[in-house]
Parts: structure tokens; C-alpha cells; sequence
């Protein structure tokens, strides 16, 4: 992430190393975070009503292909799937890309049911590639190659990839005439990016991870060129943390989460702590919550839809 205005410049703290490099505490802390935060089912909320708006603007059509970037464990193809299959549609064949062979396992198991047909519902064809999207575009020879999709997504996804222009560029090249593209991204309103602004230089950086916010995947789509239509939407959500960040484990585990590193409060040096801490818990980052001794914490998304004019 490159620094601006608003950033404090400085070193990377020694003793802190980033949270991906800790596969037990990553596990941890991502798990408070779905337990505590509201996230699924508000990506999942926006997710059918657009898919709603699909199912009118795919109208005419009898077959779909779809392709899902950073398919992860499969539970938001699953939601897409079950939605498009119950419309009017009599083919969906879906291809599903994923760099981890162990979420491939886990959406192969989530899905499979969807394969077996059914008279009132659509034939669900799955094709899993365990790949990178950049490797899985690498393999064809040139863009007349390129498969063609009807949909193209990526849910919070662009965080893993080295050049998310270079995604979104190839992502768009994918789509059919007529197709249509979303993406889901942490908004620039969150906390996360507020944290990830100001102390972004000095925490620690990780070849996995990468702190990209919607408003720099809205600039990089703005690259692509006039004949490409960008939105951009607000999706609201909360995730609920201990308001004491030093002392309680999950509130440990929410400052782990947001800063993407491994045992930050214990490890972190001052006054990089203390200041990191202090945005968390102020009205930039978080609102009082209804229950005494928590937090909640701005964890707001952006989708951002794309289609060719």
C-alpha cells in the first residue's frame, strides 16, 4: 500500500510479525470475527438482491457460465447458485478458482449437492481449479483464448493478489457481451481503513495480504477506460469488539484481526500500540454498543459492479 497525507510515517515495528505468518492465531482470529462480526449475512443481503436484479437482466437466456475468483470454502457460490438455479434458467456451468487446495476440498463438499438435478431447477455443472486466477489466465495463449463468462466475481478476494489492476483488467476481458461483474471490498468509510491508512508503513507487510480499500479498487477500475460502467455501493456492517483491547482475549484477537498482525497488543512496541489502539477505540473506528463493555467496530463493505458498454 503506498503512503499518503494522512499516514504516519515511521519504521516497521520490530517484534510483531503479520498475522497470515501464524496460521493457529490467523484461525483464531478469524473466527472471533465471523462469530462476532455481522459481515456473511450482510454481503449476503446485498448478494440476492443483485442477484435478483441478474435474473431479469439475464432474461432471455436459458444457459449461464459464471466464474468465481478466490471461491474460498464455497458458501457465497452457494447462495448465488441456489438463487440463479430456482429462476428460469435450464444450464449454470460454474467455474471456481481457488489458490488453497484445502477451500477447494471444502467447496467441492458445500457444492456438491447442487450437481444432482433436479425437473424444476437448473443442471449446475462445477469445474474447481486449484490455482491462482494469474496462473489460471497464463495458461491460455492469448485474450482471444479466454473463456467467456456470462458473471464474473470476486468477494473480498483483491486483498491476496499481487496486481489487483492487472485481476480486474483480465476479470473484465472474461466477461461475455452482455455479462456483468462484482466485487466486494472493504469500504474506505471502515476502520480498517483508517487503521490501514495511518499505520499501514509501520506494521508488518506480508506477500499474502495487501491493504487495499474499495476506493483504490473504484480509482484502478477508473484506469480501465471509459467503455467500462463502474457502481459503487455502501454495504453496512459491524463487527462487535471487547472494549478492552489490552487485557481480554477476544479483544486481543479483534486488534489482531484489524491490524493484520500476530499478538499485537503483547508484542508491539510503543508508541505504535498505544496510538494504534486509541483509533480502534475512537469514534473514527467504532461507536458505543448496546451492550456495556463492547464496541462496534465500522467494518462497512463496498460492491463495486462492472460491466463493458
Amino acid at each position: 500500500m503506498s503512503a499518503t497525507s494522512d499516514e504516519i510515517s515511521g519504521e516497521v515495528s520490530r517484534g510483531i510479525r503479520s498475522l497470515y505468518s501464524d496460521k493457529d492465531r490467523y484461525l483464531e482470529s478469524f473466527g472471533a470475527f465471523l462469530r462476532d462480526s455481522d459481515e456473511h449475512e450482510s454481503i449476503i443481503n446485498w448478494i440476492n438482491k443483485y442477484m435478483d436484479e441478474m435474473v431479469v437482466h439475464f432474461g432471455g437466456k436459458r444457459e449461464l457460465k459464471l466464474m468465481s475468483v478466490g471461491c474460498g470454502d464455497g458458501q457465497i457460490d452457494l447462495v448465488i447458485l441456489e438463487k440463479l438455479r430456482n429462476a428460469h434458467f435450464k444450464n449454470i456451468h460454474v467455474t471456481l478458482i481457488d489458490p488453497s487446495s484445502e477451500q477447494i476440498e471444502r467447496c467441492q463438499t458445500l457444492l456438491q449437492n447442487l450437481s444432482t438435478a433436479e425437473s424444476d431447477k437448473a443442471k449446475v455443472t462445477l469445474t474447481f481449479k486449484v490455482t491462482s486466477f494469474e496462473d489460471y489466465i497464463r495458461s491460455f495463449n492469448c485474450d482471444e483464448q479466454l473463456p467467456k463468462y456470462d458473471m464474473v466475481y470476486l468477494v473480498q478476494m483483491l486483498y491476496y493478489v499481487k496486481n489487483p489492476y492487472k485481476v480486474l483488467e483480465d476479470s473484465i476481458k472474461s466477461l461475455e457481451g452482455a455479462g456483468r461483474m462484482f466485487l466486494i471490498q472493504v469500504s474506505e468509510n471502515s476502520g480498517y481503513a483508517k487503521v490501514w491508512k495511518r499505520f499501514g508503513p509501520r506494521l508488518p507487510q506480508d506477500d499474502n495480504c495487501n491493504y487495499t480499500t474499495a476506493d483504490d479498487i473504484k480509482k484502478m477500475c477508473d484506469q480501465l477506460g471509459d467503455h467500462v460502467a463502474v457502481e459503487q455501493t455502501e454495504i453496512e456492517s459491524t463487527f462487535e469488539i471487547n472494549s478492552d483491547l489490552v487485557n481480554s482475549h477476544d479483544g486481543k484477537l479483534a486488534v489482531d484481526f484489524i491490524v493484520e498482525a500476530a499478538y499485537f497488543v503483547d508484542k508491539a512496541e510503543e508508541p505504535l500500540k498505544s496510538e494504534v489502539l486509541q483509533l480502534i477505540g475512537s469514534s473514527e473506528c467504532s461507536k458505543p454498543h448496546d451492550k456495556p463493555g463492547f464496541l462496534s467496530f465500522n467494518n462497512n463493505l463496498n460492491a463495486i459492479t462492472m460491466y463493458v458498454k
